[in-house]
């Protein structure tokens, strides 16, 4: 892969999850997800590329969907974790549908999706 087509910064966040417990024993007990930046190196070049946009309806709402294509250099944390993270990139989050390694540990290709609700 060559290293100048790696020519945006995003960010790379994973989503860690706890439950919802109080102090005195109470809580819900519900899952609670928080997004994090990754511990290791965050910040990574990328090449974004649009892939698919379009409309839809969700409760009856049109909801605009935007799916980008990021090119990194491969990790082993994020092709593991792929599908539990999410991509910051020009102050919009999307969200990683589906994580593809290129070559033999090359790179990885995450397909993101970032939905607005207007």
């Amino acid at each position: 892969m060559e290293p100048g087509i790696l020519n945006r910064r995003v960010t790379l966040y994973r989503r860690e999850s706890k439950l919802d417990v109080a102090a005195d024993g109470r809580g819900s007990g519900e899952e609670i997800g928080e997004w994090r930046p990754l511990l290791s190196n965050s910040n990574v070049w990328a090449r974004v590329q649009p892939f698919t946009g379009g409309e839809g309806f969700s409760a009856d709402q049109v909801v605009a969907t935007s799916t980008k294509e990021f090119t990194i250099y491969f990790r082993v944390d994020v092709l593991r974790d792929g599908v539990r993270m999410r991509v910051l990139y020009e102050g919009q989050a999307y969200d990683v549908v589906d994580v593809v390694e290129i070559g033999d540990r090359e790179g990885l290709r995450l397909r993101a999706v970032a939905r607005a609700e207007g």
